[in-house]
């Protein structure tokens, strides 16, 4: 497997891993917020940070987009927003290596 190959496969994973952590959707009893598992949120946003950050770097826009949403988690709006960015990264990348 070549070194893109992998870093596709990554992405891919945590593309799927968002979508799993968005099924984790509940409301909070007292604002009526729709928030994901806090812990799984805050590992996959991490994870997904470092790989925007090793194929691009912490001054692209990808990582800039992601890095805002990241501080709102397990706030579900922000959690899609950031799966959108993921996925945008994602898409970008299969374009630029082509």
């Amino acid at each position: 497997m070549t070194e893109k190959e992998k870093i596709i496969e990554k992405f891919k994973q945590l593309i799927e891993e968002g979508n799993n952590l968005l099924a984790t959707k509940s409301e909070t009893e007292t604002d009526k917020v729709a928030c994901v598992s806090g812990f799984k949120s805050a590992k996959w946003g991490a994870n997904c940070l470092q790989i925007v950050k090793t194929v691009y770097d912490k001054n692209s826009i990808h990582f800039k987009n992601f890095f805002i949403k990241y501080d709102f988690f397990p706030d579900y709006d922000k959690v899609c927003e950031a799966l959108g960015i993921l996925k945008t990264a994602l898409d970008d990348y299969e374009k630029s290596v082509e």
